[in-house]
């Protein structure tokens, strides 16, 4: 969303994580997971009514621990979020990604 100036806010409610004692397989097994959601708002354009333009999005992630052979920990995480704005149709995004430490 374009525009000359612009003010955003944001909430991101992180929840406590669960842990698991073991969760999977003896070399490949979860440690804890946690959910995350957020809520966000952004207005373009304040100085101009006529092009301004609102733009709210909710959304959800999950990420989950795991540990590889008792030495590698990798983070899993999943998302997805969805953008709703005056007179357009509302717009999903999806996200994964591994991330090895």
């Amino acid at each position: 969303v374009g525009g000359r100036n612009f003010t955003k806010g944001m909430i991101d409610w992180n929840l406590p994580g669960l842990r698991f004692r073991r969760l999977g397989w003896l070399d490949f097994y979860a440690t804890w997971a946690r959910l995350s959601v957020f809520a966000n708002g952004l207005v373009t354009n304040l100085d101009d009514a006529a092009s301004r333009r609102s733009v709210v999005g909710a959304g959800a992630q999950l990420d989950v621990r795991f540990q590889l052979f008792t030495l590698q920990p990798l983070t899993l995480s999943g998302g997805v979020a969805r953008a709703v704005e005056k007179d357009e149709p509302p717009k999903n995004e999806y996200m994964i990604s591994l991330k090895i430490l």
